[in-house]
């Protein structure tokens, strides 16, 4: 849960439209609250309507998106990449499973 100070904090951030100055006020507020999550900050904005979006790709990277372009882009490559894991996945459970390569005759 953030503090209403920690929250002004995250706006005011956002209002820089400073992608380094969000990061660092987001990486601020989650190091003198330990009860604070990425989650409550993204809320936080999603409150108030602001421009800046929290996205964490599948491999731990924290990427700061400004504007709801930026961030439908990055979730359109996130989700993308995702998918042809998820593929790549069940292609590979399924050569175990039957002990075969699909696409062979």
């Amino acid at each position: 849960m953030l503090t209403p100070d920690q929250r002004h904090s995250l706006l005011l951030a956002d209002r820089s439209r400073d992608a380094e100055a969000i990061r660092l006020t987001v990486m601020d507020v989650l190091d003198e609250n330990e009860s604070a999550t990425l989650l409550d900050c993204e809320m936080c904005f999603r409150d108030a309507a602001a421009q800046t979006y929290l996205v964490m790709d599948e491999d731990g990277v924290l990427h700061i998106l400004i504007g709801v372009q930026a961030w439908l882009e990055k979730m359109l490559e996130v989700s993308k990449q995702a998918n042809r894991d998820n593929h790549a996945r069940l292609l590979q459970s399924r050569r175990v499973a039957t002990g075969t390569t699909p696409g062979a005759a």
